[in-house]
C-alpha cells in the first residue's frame, strides 16, 4: 500500500489516522511520503505542489477544503474520521502519479 507523511497540530488526530491508515495496510512515515495529509490549508497548498495531499476538514470547514482543492491540494478527510475514508483517500492520491519528495518537519 501507500505511504503518508503526517503534517497534523492535532495530537488525537494525528494518533487516531495513524492507527486507521495501519488497520488498512498504509505507514504513516516521518520522511519522504507518496501522501501528504494535514490540517493547515495554507499547508497543504504548499505541500500540494511537491505531492499528493490531503487536508482534514471539519464540516464547518468544508468550504474552505474546496477551495483549497481548486488551488491544487488532492481532497479532503472529514473529522470525525469516516470508516474507510482516509485509507481509500490515500489509496486514490497514491495512484493519481504524482511524486513526492516530502518531508516531515
Amino acid at each position: 500500500m501507500a505511504t503518508a507523511c503526517l503534517h497534523i497540530e492535532n495530537h488525537a488526530h494525528r494518533l487516531a489516522l495513524g492507527a486507521l491508515l495501519a488497520a488498512g495496510g498504509h505507514r504513516a512515515v516521518e520522511g519522504p511520503a507518496e501522501v501528504v495529509i494535514c490540517d493547515d490549508p495554507v499547508q497543504a497548498r504548499r505541500f500540494a505542489r511537491q505531492a499528493p495531499t490531503l487536508l482534514l476538514a471539519a464540516a464547518s470547514e468544508i468550504p474552505e477544503a474546496v477551495e483549497a482543492m481548486r488551488a491544487g491540494v488532492f481532497g479532503y478527510l472529514f473529522v470525525p474520521f469516516q470508516p474507510g475514508e482516509a485509507v481509500l483517500m490515500v489509496a486514490r492520491a497514491a495512484a493519481s502519479g504524482k511524486t513526492s519528495g516530502v518531508e516531515s518537519t
